[in-house]
């Protein structure tokens, strides 16, 4: 079957574990299809944890900016220096990561993967150990 990193099954049963890895390879297959709308389908019916954690870098955010601080906003924009246009695109990417290759077991959506992944571009970023998306970081001037 598919490679899932350890950390996707995590605190997931062994027949959750099988069932997410078998979940992840048909979303898989219908993204290569084009069925986006059909992969968006199969990954809501992934198996998660009963914990709904927030990742460290949602909850640094928070700390910082507080709670209403919202990913895909001009206001995010002010606060952090990423335009919108490039909050959007990573949001984008975040979404596709999500349904072509899984995520942690405590994550539910797409959505909740990719605004971790804005937050985690944030704090990379200005800590030069950013990992992914460098392309859209190069002309961005972030507020610390």
């Amino acid at each position: 079957m598919s490679n899932v990193p350890k950390k996707y099954l995590k605190g997931l049963s062994k027949s959750d574990q099988e069932k997410k890895k078998k979940n992840i390879k048909e979303t898989k297959e219908e993204l290569k299809k084009g069925n986006k709308i059909k992969a968006i389908n199969i990954a809501k019916k992934r198996p998660t944890t009963k914990e709904n954690k927030e990742s460290s870098f949602t909850i640094r955010f928070k700390k910082k900016f507080g709670d209403n601080v919202k990913p895909n906003t001009q206001k995010f924009a002010d606060k952090t220096g990423i335009p919108l246009r490039i909050q959007k695109e990573i949001i984008k990417r975040g979404k596709g990561a999500f349904l072509s290759s899984g995520s942690r077991a405590s994550v539910s959506s797409p959505t909740q993967w990719a605004y971790a992944r804005l937050y985690a571009f944030y704090f990379k970023a200005i800590s030069n150990k950013l990992d992914f998306d460098k392309d859209l970081a190069k002309n961005i001037k972030f507020k610390k």
